[in-house]
């Protein structure tokens, strides 16, 4: 997430706001959608957004806030006995 408090809605453009996205949240793409808004179309994406208290929220923000996620760090290259359970 690139913005901080995209509205996801339960439909893209429109429909109630389910939650408001933090700068930097991670999400899960389910699917994507277009939609004509304001004669262009404009895509939007389904997401699923775990919080830290483990409510899940599943709906449709506009794509230009998402940008592609990539973890440089290898896993499980350093055993921890007590890791942290949460990883976010």
């Amino acid at each position: 997430m690139i913005a901080d408090g995209a509205p996801v809605r339960d439909e893209p453009m429109k429909g109630a706001v389910l939650t408001r996205l933090a700068k930097f949240a991670q999400v899960e793409v389910l699917d994507e959608d277009q939609v004509l808004v304001r004669g262009a179309l404009t895509r939007f994406v389904q997401i699923r957004f775990v919080e830290s208290n483990k409510a899940e929220t599943v709906g449709w923000v506009y794509a230009g806030y998402l940008e592609p996620y990539f973890n440089p760090f290898r896993r499980d290259v350093v055993k921890v006995r007590n890791a942290t359970v949460n990883p976010n």
